[in-house]
């Protein structure tokens, strides 16, 4: 079994804080996050780096790594860190579920 160690919200932005060129884009998954690594395998791996939400110390209620990234993004939205949260839609198009919100 892999153990991944899990990093606070707060400890995260407080990482931004200390290194404000520093970028990165959270994502559901390890299948997203190798999506986004090829996609943009073109750029400095420094200047942007792509984490599963897994490596977040943050709690879902219900609904797994997709609720966990939303309740992410609510703890960061008013922040300076320069951090984007990707949630693809899945099937939830097709099942007409609307419970994700831009911030």
């Amino acid at each position: 079994m892999e153990t991944r160690i899990r990093r606070k919200p707060e400890a995260i932005i407080k990482s931004f804080e200390m290194d404000p060129d520093k970028k990165a884009v959270y994502v559901e998954g390890k299948r997203d996050r190798l999506f986004f690594e090829y996609l943009f395998s073109d750029i400095n791996p420094e200047e942007t780096i792509f984490f599963e939400i897994d490596t977040v110390d943050i709690i879902a209620d219900e609904g797994g790594n997709r609720t966990r990234l939303i309740n992410f993004a609510e703890s960061i939205a008013n922040t300076n860190a320069k951090i984007k949260c990707f949630i693809d839609a899945d099937f939830h198009r097709i099942l007409n579920n609307q419970h994700c919100r831009q911030t």
